[in-house]
């Protein structure tokens, strides 16, 4: 299939390519295009008979991911969709007010615990602004705009000259538990023992603990229950009036890492989001007055 081929195509289309590449599945993207889940299974299957190619590949449990050819179909459509969203806010800068979505992502206990509790503060200075919180431990793909910005919990790795990086601070942890809890650890699932929260626990003899976990959230809820000790950012567990902070050991810090696509430079939205994010304290300095 031809590129010229394909940017000839109707915009509908693209956006609907992207959409379903960017969702995983037919009924997720209707949602986000407002159609019933069959008339983009319809939309879909006449596109690949247009084109004469194979755009997704769908899989038994429903999920569908993008052939290259999809991929490089929805790739292109993220293009005219950025430069939609510059001209769009373009105007809206001519009356000095943003007005853009911007789509973050996190793990789960940043989004739940951290981000969504302070939020209001950057909501209240843009009123046109509007953030979708994406609570998810994968790497979401920004080329495909699954994100606009993402945070990550190390340097990262993959994404190449397209994603820039910068490191926005550091997160701090601590050891939590109920006042009365035993002295045993909650700890991780051995498939996320890589993890450094779930190595300082190996380090302390935990892992045989009697409970353990697959994210924060569920450890923080274990502790919050009085079943031991869990490895929290110090942002999360001091912010909870059930637990106390233990005088254990000090697991390590992780670097705060804030990702966007080279293309969203420019964007308003993306950038007072970015520059919001830039200033929370992820150290936890102001909570725990050098605790």
């Amino acid at each position: 299939m031809q590129l010229q081929t394909a940017l000839m195509q109707d915009w509908d289309d693209l956006r609907l390519i992207m959409v379903v590449g960017r969702r995983g599945g037919l009924a997720p993207a209707g949602r986000d295009l407002g159609l019933h889940p069959t008339t983009v299974a319809r939309r879909l299957n006449a596109l690949e008979a247009r084109l004469g190619a194979a755009l997704t590949i769908r899989a038994h449990d429903g999920h569908i991911a993008l052939t290259d050819a999809g991929r490089s179909l929805a790739e292109h459509a993220a293009v005219m969709e950025t430069e939609a969203r510059k001209a769009h806010e373009a105007l809206g800068r001519s009356v000095a007010r943003i007005e853009a979505v911007v789509r973050l992502t996190a793990v789960p206990v940043l989004t739940d615990r951290f981000l969504a509790p302070r939020i209001g503060t950057l909501l209240a200075a843009h009123p046109g602004l509007r953030v979708e919180l994406v609570a998810d431990a994968r790497d979401l793909n920004l080329t495909l705009r699954e994100a606009d910005l993402a945070i990550r919990l190390a340097r990262p790795t993959a994404g190449g000259a397209q994603v820039t990086a910068r490191r926005i601070g550091d997160l701090t942890y601590g050891v939590f538990g109920t006042p009365d809890a035993p002295a045993r650890w909650i700890s991780y699932d051995p498939s996320l023992a890589h993890l450094p929260p779930a190595g300082f626990i190996a380090a302390q003899g935990g892992t045989s603990a009697a409970v353990a976990v697959t994210d924060a959230n569920t450890a923080q809820e274990a502790a919050a229950a009085g079943l031991g000790w869990a490895v929290l950012p110090v942002i999360v567990g001091a912010a909870d009036p059930r637990l106390v902070r233990i005088a254990a050991a000090r697991p390590p810090a992780r670097e705060v890492w804030l990702l966007s696509h080279v293309s969203q430079k420019g964007l308003a939205g993306v950038a007072a989001v970015a520059d919001w994010l830039a200033g929370l304290d992820w150290s936890a300095r102001q909570m725990t007055s050098g605790a």
